[in-house]
């Protein structure tokens, strides 16, 4: 089933074929949340600590031209001239979050003693964002699940608690819209609070972060007691020491609880995630020089985790040395195509993939294997000679010569001049006295 769900005001979900309605509680299992470039472009506040008090940021939205002459013109984004400033406001800002009110006091008290509670002369001005809108959609998702959830979110933003130092006004990405850097190390606050587990990626060089949260893994959280310090430097260091020990205490039981979850995200994002891909991914856009083996670009398949994206780029590099490789080799490759094939998604883009993929199980002699990923690419191109020719030459080495002849034919009505379809049908007609045309043609593919 579908729905759609409105992540900045719906609080439950109707299901579009069943019509089923998933409210506050009714879901037996912990519901699982996949955001992706999503909590960027919701609702975010700003504030900033100075001289050890919390001040809150505030907007005012404008635009470079003096006049627009429509203002609903989409165009106004490219320029916005917003000017902020800052006013003192309490630790417990918020004051109607559906029961939150004491998780995000727990999170500005963290950061305002942080960064100014250690008395003066040792405060550190520092500025943050708070994901307010992705922290209420949070909670209005878990709560179908009696605040159970897990949360897989990967988003441009930080994790790093030392990014925050210094004051500035906040940035905005614009890209027909605009958004802005998602604070991830407060939603680890947000989390723990409520006595959840989190992961966070604290690479600050990394363009997309790739973080878990886990609610719900214990009995309802307590109401936080935050002891009111006032501008008692001495009391603020205690209120922070029992704070970070909380955020020890979660860290340590996330690995007694969790660790094949804490392997999983450690092997796959910390060690090489999204980011870190794109990276790789960037560089090598052309394929290899002649001087690069075979055994160089599998080892940079297996490091993508033989991302679809990647092979396509590598697809005729590998072909061209895949027939010459150990056989050894050979196998490698032929295992890592099913990897591809299972992270592979279709989109009118891509579907020369597949037909990449059957190129190389032929150049390995694992016809009936390509045989499998060609008719389906016959399938989505069924006007494609090349198609035709390909699977016929897959349906040939399997001893079908008279299906493999009907397909030479097909590829020559839909492209007569075709020369690669023209010699396989020689070919499959006299099969006895092929060898030599068969090697050359098969060297075209």
């Amino acid at each position: 089933d579908a729905a759609i769900f409105n992540a900045v005001d719906d609080s439950k979900i109707v299901l579009h074929k069943s019509g089923a309605v998933l409210s506050a509680g009714s879901l037996k299992n912990p519901v699982v949340v996949i955001a992706n470039y999503l909590f960027d472009t919701l609702y975010h506040d700003y504030f900033q600590v100075s001289g050890g008090s919390l001040l809150e940021g505030l907007v005012s939205a404008g635009s470079e031209t003096n006049e627009e002459s429509d203002p609903l013109n989409p165009e106004i984004i490219e320029r916005m001239d917003n000017h902020f400033k800052y006013e003192p406001t309490e630790l417990a800002h918020y004051k109607s979050e559906e029961g939150d009110e004491a998780h995000f006091q727990w999170m500005l008290t963290w950061y305002n003693d942080h960064f100014g509670g250690f008395g003066a002369g040792n405060e550190v001005d520092a500025s943050f964002l708070v994901p307010v809108g992705a922290l209420r959609a949070l909670r209005r998702l878990s709560s179908l699940s009696k605040k159970r959830a897990l949360v897989i979110t990967a988003d441009k933003g930080n994790g790093n608690v030392d990014s925050f130092r210094g004051l500035m006004d906040p940035g905005l990405g614009l890209h027909g819209s605009f958004s802005m850097m998602v604070n991830y190390h407060a939603m680890a606050l947000w989390t723990t609070s409520q006595n959840g587990f989190c992961l966070v990626d604290h690479h600050e060089h990394s363009d997309l972060l790739a973080n878990v949260f886990l609610l719900g893994d214990t009995q309802a959280a307590v109401e936080q007691s935050i002891e009111n310090c006032s501008d008692n430097a001495e009391c603020r260091v205690t209120r922070s020491a029992k704070m970070n020990a909380k955020i020890a205490e979660r860290k340590s039981s996330f690995l007694t609880n969790y660790p094949h979850l804490l392997e999983a995200y450690t092997d796959r994002i910390l060690s090489f995630g999204p980011s870190d891909y794109d990276k790789v991914f960037s560089f090598h856009r052309e394929e290899p020089n002649e001087h690069v083996e075979l055994i160089t670009v599998v080892a940079l398949m297996r490091l993508t985790h033989w991302d679809p994206d990647m092979f396509a780029i590598y697809s005729n590099f590998i072909v061209d040395r895949v027939m010459s490789a150990n056989e050894f080799l050979k196998a490698d490759v032929a295992e890592g195509l099913k990897k591809i094939w299972k992270n592979f998604f279709l989109t009118e883009h891509n579907v020369d993939i597949i037909s990449e993929i059957g190129r190389i199980l032929v150049q390995v002699q694992r016809f009936s294997e390509a045989e499998v990923y060609y008719r389906r690419f016959v399938e989505l191109r069924p006007e494609s000679a090349i198609a035709m020719v390909n699977l016929g030459i897959c349906l040939f080495h399997m001893g079908d010569a008279q299906a493999a002849a009907e397909l030479f034919q097909a590829a020559l009505h839909i492209e007569p001049d075709y020369s690669l379809a023209s010699e396989w049908l020689k070919i499959a007609n006299n099969p006895a006295d092929s060898e030599d045309a068969e090697m050359s043609a098969r060297n075209e593919l």
